[in-house]
């Protein structure tokens, strides 16, 4: 999964392969921090604040060139704002699962 992350692109802004590091690792922190969110907000029926999180896992996703997760999200955060709620409860698991398999493997765990 990580593969898919253009470093080169991340390393042309910021110059150094550890600072990209770094910014990656947090993504992925913040990440996992935001699906949790989005599983109390699910349940509670919050879907204003679902968006918002959707809305912030693909801009992190975006801030790291990582389209697969950025569509995915973008998918989430319309959905929520559209309410589209059976998108939702039909495409939560994968979405949490990709999520936190990407986060996984950045994280090494």
């Amino acid at each position: 999964m990580i593969e898919a992350i253009d470093r080169e692109q991340l390393i042309s802004l910021f110059g150094d392969e550890e600072f990209v590091d770094e910014i990656i690792h947090k993504v992925a922190e913040d990440t996992l921090l935001a699906l949790d969110r989005l599983k109390g907000q699910k349940d509670s029926g919050d879907y204003k604040n679902y968006a918002i999180d959707a809305h912030g896992i693909k801009g992190m996703m975006a801030s790291i060139y990582y389209e697969p997760l950025r569509e995915h999200a973008k998918q989430h955060e319309f959905a929520a704002k559209e309410e589209r709620i059976d998108f939702i409860n039909e495409d939560f698991e994968a979405f949490v699962a990709e999520c936190t398999a990407f986060c996984n493997e950045v994280l090494g765990q």
